[in-house]
């Protein structure tokens, strides 16, 4: 039997951390496989998003009344048409209630918790969570880059209102 070259194996080793064997790249080993098959159903998962997306827009702007309100809402600074999209597809009602009524739809309206002479903090709650999800995002966008808005979100905060 023969005895394994110590000192060779030894000089290969720094080699090997490096990710190559004598110029050979090391073998991928199931995490690195797993890692590239994460990647590729996310970038499947990303196509099949956008096919969906433009499919919805499609479908959208068939309809008048659709196209219209689809037109108002991605006019509004910070919402584009994915939100648009999600508010018309979660809320067909709008345009037709007023603000306070789709607020408490939407489940933005402030629910007072409160019992006899205990006052406890208004909360958001209830209402469609989807569509409460698809505004967050803009909502932040236009405090950040509307003038208008990140004073009127100022002026709450400074009353009192969580972030």
């Amino acid at each position: 039997m023969e005895t394994p070259n110590l000192p060779a194996i030894r000089a290969l080793r720094p080699a090997w951390n490096k990710g190559r064997i004598v110029g050979q790249k090391r073998p991928l080993k199931p995490k690195h496989v797993w890692a590239i098959k994460v990647r590729l159903e996310l970038a499947e998962n990303h196509r099949d998003l956008a096919l969906f997306n433009m499919a919805m827009l499609a479908l959208a702007k068939q309809d008048r009344q659709m196209r219209e309100r689809l037109d108002i809402l991605s006019s509004i600074p910070g919402i584009g048409i994915t939100t648009a999209l999600m508010i018309l597809v979660d809320m067909p009602e709008i345009g037709g209630l007023g603000g306070k009524q789709i607020a408490s739809l939407a489940g933005l309206a402030p629910m007072s918790q409160s019992s006899g002479k205990w006052q406890g903090k208004a909360r958001i709650q209830g209402g469609r969570p989807n569509l409460r999800h698809a505004v967050f995002m803009p909502a932040l966008v236009v405090i950040r880059h509307n003038a208008d808005m990140k004073a009127k979100y100022d002026q709450l905060i400074a009353v009192g209102k969580e972030k």
